[in-house]
């Protein structure tokens, strides 16, 4: 299964009885997506140019904006 099939499956497994996507899917999706990000940042940390360093900054603000977010969310 490519990686297109293995999102469908994920995507299906994400929802209820109702066809709904539950906002526990969606926090553990928002964890992954969170964790992936982070890994390819130190994976390619000290690699590209300018627009490589800004673009690293751009997610870097998003995934904090992000963690912020999880927590709110977790908490509620």
């Amino acid at each position: 299964m490519g990686v297109t099939g293995s999102l469908e499956v994920e995507y299906v497994r994400s929802m209820d009885m109702t066809g709904h996507v539950t906002t526990a899917a969606l926090r553990a999706d928002l964890a992954n997506v969170m964790r992936d990000a982070e890994a390819l940042m130190k994976a390619s940390a000290g690699q590209g140019g300018e627009k490589v360093d800004e673009a690293r900054t751009r997610i870097l603000e998003s995934l904090e904006s992000a963690r912020r977010r999880l927590l709110e969310i977790e908490r509620s």
